[in-house]
């Protein structure tokens, strides 16, 4: 095991990535999903995929500095959408799902939102003012593993700023998703 002297446990993704060394598979939220089983997150899971999302997010020009809003409910992916995005120096946004049309755009706009991270509840929201939008560049929907209907006619409408989403989702939670609805 490598030295983590050098890491800092006041900075969230450096706390994670201690906690994952020291106790990887301590249990640290859980998710009920009724039918679909419990989404256990341990400190390795969070971990591993919030470096698979700032990976992501490099690779997409996202960077320290920018903007990723996080739109939906209480869900896994928020959390490792939120480290994510801390891991790469980038702020991320949590947006109340529950804000739709001008007060979306409104603080999608005020907050200068370079990449958008949604759940396919939200999406329909998103589409109705991500014209409204113009420092926007990438969007992905968070726990799909399938492209919805609803999130090809968004990538038909802004092919230059969804570009790859539908591998996204595979990226994100392929190795190692947790619970039927990853499978």
């Amino acid at each position: 095991m490598a030295s983590k002297a050098h890491l800092n446990q006041v900075i969230a993704s450096h706390l994670i990535e201690i906690r994952a060394d020291e106790t990887p598979d301590k249990e640290i939220y859980i998710f009920e999903n009724g039918e679909y089983g419990d989404d256990i997150l341990t400190y390795r899971i969070i971990h591993e995929r919030s470096n698979k999302v700032a990976r992501l997010f490099v690779d997409k020009g996202i960077g320290k500095g920018d903007t990723v809003a996080i739109y939906m409910r209480n869900h896994p992916e928020f959390v490792c959408g939120m480290m994510g995005g801390i891991t790469i120096g980038a702020i991320a946004v949590p947006v109340d799902p529950r804000n739709k049309g001008e007060r979306l755009k409104f603080l999608l706009n005020n907050c200068k939102a370079r990449a958008v991270i949604v759940s396919g509840e939200c999406l329909e929201d998103l589409e109705a003012v991500i014209a409204d939008v113009p420092t926007l560049r990438f969007v992905t929907v968070a726990g799909t593993t399938e492209p919805s209907a609803r999130a090809l006619i968004l990538a038909r409408q802004l092919a230059v700023v969804v570009d790859g989403w539908e591998q996204t989702s595979r990226e994100w939670w392929a190795a190692g998703g947790s619970g039927s609805r990853w499978a």
